[in-house]
Formats: structure tokens, sequence, C-alpha cells
């Protein structure tokens, strides 16, 4: 029997590929990012089964470049993110995103007392490696949260 191999997402010419997002955030990540802003095609698969991760969610985005801090903004977000750089409709440039040091107005404290929730200011966050994740430290309240208790629900 012969057995042909499909797709399930098509491929793009150019562009990147946002590859291994946990399972359920990629419409998240396209929110955070305002990809859905562009006039260019951008394609979500959700809940893709993966060999190592049971699934996992990509985002294709054609004729795009992300900037330093979109990279940084997934990294905080999905931080065993891969970026693939699509070139004629080739991989020519694969990597894993790269922690900040801190990330900027990205999401609220969760605290509810810290003062970035009462005043005209964005909130800041230090990032910790922790574990086998990763740990935010507000810089105004000094409060410590991982990273599932600081996104906001998706």
């Amino acid at each position: 029997m012969l057995m042909t191999k499909t797709l399930a997402v098509s491929a793009i010419k150019n562009g990147v590929v946002i590859d291994h997002i946990p399972a359920g955030q990629a419409l998240y990540l396209v929110r955070l990012l305002k990809l859905s802003d562009r006039n260019k095609q951008v394609t979500l698969a959700i809940n893709l089964k993966s060999g190592s991760k049971g699934y996992k969610d990509i985002v294709k985005l054609e004729e795009y470049r992300l900037t330093a801090d979109e990279c940084a903004k997934i990294a905080v977000i999905c931080p065993n993110a891969t970026l693939n750089t699509i070139e004629n409709y080739e991989v020519t440039d694969k990597s894993k995103v790269v922690l900040p040091d801190r990330i900027d107005d990205i999401f609220p404290c969760p605290n509810d007392k810290c003062i970035s929730n009462h005043e005209p200011m964005s909130a800041s966050f230090l990032i910790q490696e922790y574990r086998q994740g990763i740990r935010l430290r507000c810089h105004y309240c000094n409060k410590c949260f991982s990273q599932e208790d600081a996104l906001p629900l998706r």
C-alpha cells in the first residue's frame, strides 16, 4: 500500500513560521502581536499532533519578519517556540526564541495592589528561568509570578 504524505497547513513562499507554540496559545499570540491588523496572510494551526509535546499550535506569517520586540514577547509566552525563516518555500534559518532579561507592556501585573494597575504606567517584569519554566518578577511590586499566573485568560 502506497502512503502519501499531506501537509496539515499549506506552505508559504516567504515569511516566518512560529512553531512549537503550546496548544491553545496561538490565538493569544496573534492578538498580542496584532497580527490580524496586517494585510498579508496569517495562517493558524491549532492542536496539531506533535511527537514530543502531544499537541502544539503553529502560526505562519506570509511576507513578514519579526522584530526583536516581537521575538521577546513570543519568548515570554512560548519559551520553547522555534522561529523558521522561509525564503522561496525553503527554511533558510531556524532558531529558538531567546528569553529577554526584562519585558514591558505585555500584560498587567497579576497583583491587584501593584501601583502599575492604578497609575498611568506600563507593567514591567524581570524574567528569570525557573525549573522547567520561567518566573516573572514585577519591577514595581517585586512580587514573583509563574508564567501561567501572569498570563491573562486566553
